[in-house]
């Protein structure tokens, strides 16, 4: 049995009893929104934090999903992603684009306008986001598995940032 909130769930097993392969790609959670992976060149099925992983190149790489009703969240939400870095860039962790006209939400790197950290993004009204940054940096967490959580607490209007478990907030830009 599945957490009844939990509304997406990837594994990236690539579980052949599952239906997996090195391009489809199944959501565990009860709404069952799998994904085919596109821009992949066949070495992308690698060794992960558990099990097996995906290895994105940071240029075409990514699992499509479609706009699935459950993923167009705009309450109370948490992101979460394991995570071993090859570079200090910024790319797409977890991200949805798009959600009624506004940019959606993510868990990525950005800069703070100091350097690369890790941010929770939320879209506001038109094409604006409210963003909370990490303490840490994305080139302190090249080269090992880290988690990386995002929170936003809808009624509390908060955003939080953890990594490994511990809080990190950082700058946070925009009105909540």
């Amino acid at each position: 049995d599945t957490d009844p909130d939990l509304v997406f769930s990837l594994h990236l097993d690539n579980n052949s009893a599952l239906g997996e392969n090195d391009t489809h790609f199944v959501d565990s959670s009860r709404y069952q929104n799998n994904g085919t992976g596109s821009g992949f060149d066949g070495d992308e099925i690698t060794t992960g934090k558990h099990s097996k992983g995906v290895d994105f190149d940071g240029t075409n790489d990514m699992i499509d999903f479609d706009s699935p009703t459950e993923l167009q969240l705009t309450g109370s939400m948490t992101l979460s992603a394991w995570v071993n870095l090859d570079a200090d860039e910024s790319f797409g962790l977890v991200s949805y684009d798009n959600v009624g006209g506004t940019r959606g939400y993510g868990l990525t790197p950005g800069t703070d306008g100091t350097s690369n950290k890790f941010r929770l993004s939320l879209g506001a009204t038109g094409n604006t986001l409210i963003k909370r940054y990490s303490t840490t940096t994305v080139a302190s967490a090249v080269g090992s598995w880290h988690h990386i959580v995002g929170v936003y607490d809808a009624n509390a209007q908060t955003m939080d940032i953890y990594f490994d478990g511990i809080l990190d907030n950082g700058v946070l830009q925009g009105a909540i």
